[in-house]
């Protein structure tokens, strides 16, 4: 796209040193991170990739004790001026959905708003409406781009006590999971996976059952039955993932700064973001309908603009237009991926999904197995997932010579000798590249 940057100027390397009773109060602390911060951390969405999500946050230094996998409770924050954002989308296209999230999930615990921020993006929005949604309707019913179907073993609890038993439900778990992904490899090849075609449900007319032989229709019926029931019972309003989801914000802003997993319309104030936040915590508090959200959103569809609006990358005019009017000098967004982070609008634009998922990054928006073409299929869609982590996350810093504005790094992942590449955009001069 014409309207982005990219730079690749290497650089030398660097080595960084309660749930809520009133919903307002949470979502204004959230919202607005103090202006003391002189380096501010932004992580895209990360999909499923665990190990990747690891290996980013590490990338940062901001955490000592990350490096030697020790227990949560023995980390500690390196950098007292510095914060870390997330970008929303830790679920979906890939098979470590759980594991992703509840690594966030503790950094943000561990640490506080303060210095751990996650918003939501549209998978976990659309993952709290499924919710109260019934089946065949609900996101996770999409065979692409949605909750990939690996991602269930996660959600789902095992028997203990009998070793039989608990062999065969492994068994079966492993049967109906590799028969789901030959079927899935196959409408891949054929082009027939629209909704209209087919959905992940158990049951009906468009089923991915009638893509499976007849003779295991029923092992793989009642085993994605309960593969999804046990997804949506793990982000329950009581569970610990779900009560945290239900706690997380649509937008930040931090002095200056704003993220957003998708979008803001070009006249949102800061005080409307603020009111929409507030409105999404009461549409999720414990006591609240499950549907309540859902009704929110077809109430409000300014609130999916946030986390589903690609208009921004179109438009400097519009970004222009949002930056004079929610005062801030850049707007950081995910959802719209790329190979690496961007920057458009003489920087008052970043787009930091950059593919971090490895299983994105190799598939796409297809469910693929992390071997690659199931059953060494020679026509097979699926490639290998790579065992690296690419992609680039953004380090924003206080910069003296734009008074109050931030300079931003675009940082790689290069452990084999710690070399970083660094872009740097300033909001009003355009694109510089510089070596340091």
């Amino acid at each position: 796209d014409r309207m982005y940057a990219r730079a690749t100027t290497a650089a030398p390397s660097f080595k960084g040193t309660d749930e809520a009773t009133d919903s307002r109060a949470h979502i204004r602390s959230s919202f607005m991170i103090g202006d003391a911060l002189s380096t501010v951390w932004a992580i895209g969405d990360l999909h499923a990739d665990a190990h990747c999500a690891r290996a980013w946050v590490r990338r940062t230094g901001l955490i000592d004790g990350l490096h030697q996998n020790v227990s949560p409770e023995k980390w500690d924050w390196a950098e007292p001026a510095s914060t870390l954002v997330f970008m929303g989308d830790y679920v979906d296209k890939g098979p470590y959905a759980r594991s992703t999230l509840n690594f966030v999930r503790t950094l943000n615990e561990r640490f506080g708003d303060e210095r751990v921020q996650a918003i939501l993006g549209n998978h976990e929005v659309n993952l709290l409406v499924d919710r109260a949604t019934p089946q065949g309707h609900r996101y996770l019913n999409y065979a692409y781009a949605a909750a990939h179907p690996a991602q269930y073993a996660e959600w789902t609890v095992q028997r203990q006590g009998n070793v039989t038993a608990v062999a065969e439900e492994t068994a079966n778990m492993r049967q109906a999971l590799d028969l789901l992904l030959k079927a899935l490899d196959h409408l891949y090849v054929t082009g027939a996976y629209d909704p209209q075609s087919v959905l992940m449900t158990p049951s009906g007319r468009a089923s991915i059952l009638h893509h499976i032989p007849v003779a295991q229709r029923s092992l793989v019926a009642s085993e994605l039955a309960r593969w999804q029931a046990a997804y949506l019972r793990g982000v329950g309003p009581s569970t610990p993932e779900g009560a945290w989801l239900s706690r997380r914000p649509l937008t930040v802003r931090v002095a200056g700064l704003v993220f957003v997993h998708g979008g803001v319309h070009p006249t949102a104030t800061a005080a409307e973001l603020d009111e929409i936040n507030a409105a999404v915590a009461r549409s999720l508090l414990p006591q609240a309908d499950l549907a309540a959200l859902g009704k929110l959103l077809q109430q409000r569809p300014e609130i999916r603009e946030l986390v589903e609006d690609r208009r921004l990358h179109k438009s400097c005019d519009r970004v222009l237009r949002a930056l004079a009017s929610l005062n801030v000098t850049r707007i950081a967004v995910g959802h719209t991926p790329a190979s690496s982070a961007r920057f458009a609008c003489d920087g008052g634009l970043l787009a930091l999904d950059a593919s971090l998922s490895r299983w994105f990054r190799a598939s796409g928006n297809f469910y693929c197995p992390e071997s690659g073409a199931v059953g060494q299929r020679l026509d097979g869609f699926c490639p290998r997932i790579s065992r690296r982590c690419e992609g680039q996350i953004a380090r924003f810093r206080r910069n003296a010579s734009l008074g109050a504005g931030w300079s931003v790094d675009f940082i790689e992942m290069d452990s084999s000798d710690g070399e970083i590449s660094v872009s740097e955009a300033s909001r009003g001069t355009g694109l510089r590249e510089e070596l340091r």
